[in-house]
């Protein structure tokens, strides 16, 4: 399957961002959570998370464009706080000395991953350590509206 997408530049033109995508693997009950294989077939700047926030399958841990009740709760749960976004595998095609080269590196999904799909968000008990008030609390603090 294929997504896609336009990002808007300096003087309202558009340029199309193009993404494959494939389920590598879903989980029932609770909070649906997949892991996804993503192939960009354009290099666009936040591409995949971008695309993924769009099209309401926001990529865990991603603190600019994700969810981020979801977010919290993976962290108090797992104690994970990076994103789950991994680069399974880059390749590419270059020249050299005349000649074409094909160069390629693989790396294993890290355990984190596994962590998470493993999470059932809103089943779990948040262990959450209880927060003092102090003078520097939310009260204090000015926020944008």
């Amino acid at each position: 399957m294929c997504i896609a997408g336009k990002k808007l530049i300096k003087g309202g033109q558009s340029i199309p961002a193009k993404t494959s995508y494939q389920v590598a693997k879903a989980v029932t009950g609770g909070f649906p959570i997949a892991l996804l294989r993503l192939m960009p077939l354009t290099g666009r700047t936040h591409q995949l998370r971008v695309q993924c926030k769009n099209h309401r399958h926001p990529i865990v841990g991603d603190r600019t464009y994700g969810n981020f009740g979801f977010n919290k709760e993976v962290a108090i749960e797992t104690g994970e706080k990076r994103m789950m976004l991994h680069s399974a595998e880059t390749s590419m095609r270059y020249p050299y000395q005349g000649k074409m080269h094909d160069f390629k590196a693989e790396s294993e999904l890290p355990e984190a991953f596994d962590q998470v799909m493993g999470l059932r968000p809103g089943r779990n008990v948040c262990k959450a350590p209880a927060m003092k008030a102090t003078r520097s609390s939310l009260a204090d603090r000015r926020f944008r509206r």
